[in-house]
């Protein structure tokens, strides 16, 4: 008889936050095939059995692109067509949330400093759309890297913190910016869009590759990226030093926002 195993996490401390709108039910079968009973039968669990963990930090449905730091959440919170950033700064289970930026701009995609005394965020201040720069002990971002003619968004900083990766695009369109699934883009060629390498040290500039959204693989070497083929998005890899390049995807759907796992594979 195939056995259905649930499996409920109580998450005491989380049910006592009043920011938290809900739990968070885990159900693990122990196979494909589902028993015809309502009933659900029990097991005592395993040595080797490990359940995976997870909860809500979010305190609505409206919140994007979450970054790590420690213990300290960086995201996106869209409320009322704002779109700001909030920290979200956790203590075992108890959860304390800041507003690092509160603008009338839209503010969106954070990426932790390497020291991580501070972020980059892509945002349309200045009424283009740049990359910008906040430590936590500013009140106010300045502009980091921008251009007059196009777009720059979705930094993305080398395991070793000497280089940066980003998007340059020579078209503008805040709608098409701000969507978490990109969608076809009309009009333009593959090589709109660029992916940048940056050192940090004295600013110099390479284009690594045509595309967007860069990912650095967990040694450097690489970096993943979406490349468009005239109707979608597929995932490619660029070496980081030469620009070979090797595509991962072909689908009729678009493949963006690539991340690696810890061990590069």
């Amino acid at each position: 008889m195939n056995i259905v195993i649930a499996t409920t996490l109580a998450m005491a401390l989380l049910s006592q936050c009043p920011t938290c709108p809900k739990l968070r039910t885990a159900m693990f079968a122990a196979n494909s095939a589902v028993a015809e009973t309502n009933e659900v039968a029990t097991q005592p669990a395993q040595e080797e059995a490990r359940l995976p963990y997870e909860f809500i930090i979010s305190r609505s449905s409206d919140d994007l692109v979450p970054a790590l730091s420690g213990a300290t959440f960086a995201i996106a919170t869209l409320d009322n067509d704002k779109l700001d950033i909030e920290l979200i700064f956790r203590v075992g289970h108890r959860l304390s949330y800041t507003k690092l930026t509160d603008d009338p701009s839209l503010d969106f995609r954070p990426v932790w400093l390497p020291n991580g005394d501070g972020i980059l965020f892509d945002s349309n201040r200045n009424r283009k759309i740049g990359i910008w720069k906040l430590t936590l002990s500013e009140k106010e971002p300045t502009p980091f890297i921008s251009t007059e003619d196009g777009m720059c968004f979705a930094p993305a900083f080398s395991p070793d913190g000497n280089e940066l990766a980003y998007t340059r695009t020579n078209f503008s369109d805040v709608a098409w910016w701000t969507n978490y699934v990109v969608p076809t883009v009309l009009d333009v060629r593959p090589e709109s869009f660029r992916v940048i390498v940056r050192k940090l040290e004295g600013a110099v500039e390479r284009i690594l590759t045509y595309g967007m959204m860069p990912a650095w693989s967990p040694d450097g070497s690489r970096i993943a990226y979406s490349l468009f083929n005239g109707e979608s998005w597929d995932l490619w890899i660029a070496d980081a030093k030469s620009g070979n390049r090797t595509q991962l995807t072909r689908s009729n759907g678009s493949d963006v926002c690539a991340s690696w796992s810890p061990d590069g594979k």
